[in-house]
């Protein structure tokens, strides 16, 4: 036998009113955890960039900074597409002519110049990279590289949540996470 309520309607509202929120935070934790798998991703394919820029263009002539800021360079580069600008201090325009170049050539807004220069410049400073030579058996050389980007997390609340599974913390502090990737390649 089942029993009906007169005014079953407050109920369900104070079901909803549980439940929602409840719900709501479930999808934002979802979303945020599949956008850093997407910056997982993309900071492995940067580490990947970077390694192939070092062992194509770097070696025994280059000197150790300037290999390391060819591999940041283009470790930043990749990283432009999850870069985040929510650092206290705006960045600013990058002045690097390799960058305006490409600045200028993929994008014909101003706006879109501004912000591709300005997101590149926050990739660099977001931007760590180490990395190390192996010779191997022919002579040939190995490079590993292991890139560590401070990634941005976008989500409000769920990002609270998400930071306190990350047991090191970002140089930037809330809300950014740190993720490391490293390639070898050679």
């Amino acid at each position: 036998m089942m029993l009906h309520l007169k005014n079953s309607r407050g109920i369900v509202m104070t079901e909803w009113l549980l439940v929602f929120p409840l719900f709501l935070l479930l999808i934002l934790f979802l979303a945020q955890l599949g956008f850093i798998l997407n910056a997982k991703q993309t900071v492995t394919y940067a580490a990947y960039v970077s390694a192939r820029a070092i062992l194509v263009n770097g070696g025994d002539h280059m000197s150790r900074k300037n290999v390391e800021g060819m591999g940041k360079k283009a470790a930043a580069l990749v990283c432009i597409g999850i870069t985040g600008l929510a650092n206290q201090n705006p960045y600013s325009l990058s002045t690097d002519s390799d960058i305006l170049h490409i600045a200028m050539r993929y994008s014909h807004d101003p706006r879109s110049h501004s912000d591709f220069l300005q997101r590149y410049t926050a990739a660099l400073d977001k931007t760590e990279i180490e990395y190390s030579f192996l010779n191997g058996h022919n002579k040939k050389h190995k490079v590993i590289v292991e890139v560590l980007y401070d990634y941005e997390m976008d989500f409000p609340i769920a990002n609270y949540f998400i930071a306190e599974l990350f047991s090191s913390s970002s140089r930037y502090g809330f809300p950014h996470i740190p993720i490391r990737a490293s390639v070898s390649l050679g």
